[in-house]
């Protein structure tokens, strides 16, 4: 599930019924209001059903998974990516530092090299997505 526009609106509508079940009031004196909440909470129910909650969590995960950092060992061949490692500050502590570019870059044919990787590099992560032209 990549859209989740109609599950948002339907749990920010039944999120906004909560002052109405803690108000004090009698569940018989209601009405119109009282039963457009439980339409609202019966609605977001129907919507957060198992797949769907089943569909989020695969989409956590895999989000999680993107965002991870790994050893350089892996980086992929001139594609650029979120390089990052831990630079002394000369002054007894150190920094993290990034850089967007490639890891590795240039060919071999051989025993014929032009093969070049970054010098301090020790994980890399990929660049997220381009934003779409909408």
């Amino acid at each position: 599930m990549t859209e989740h526009s109609e599950l948002r609106r339907l749990a920010e509508a039944a999120e906004s019924t909560k002052a109405h079940f803690h108000s004090g009031i009698d569940a018989n004196q209601w009405g119109q209001a009282g039963l457009d909440a439980l339409m609202a909470i019966n609605q977001f129910g129907l919507a957060a059903n198992p797949a769907c909650i089943l569909a989020l969590l695969d989409e956590i995960e895999q989000l999680k998974r993107e965002r991870k950092w790994r050893s350089v060992d892996s980086a992929p061949h001139e594609e650029a990516v979120l390089l990052g490692w831990w630079q002394e500050d000369g002054h007894g502590g150190r920094n993290w530092e990034t850089e967007v570019r490639a890891y590795s870059f240039g060919w071999r044919r051989g025993s014929i090299s032009n093969m070049s990787r970054h010098g301090q590099a020790t994980h890399w992560m990929p660049l997220p997505k381009a934003p779409s032209d909408d």
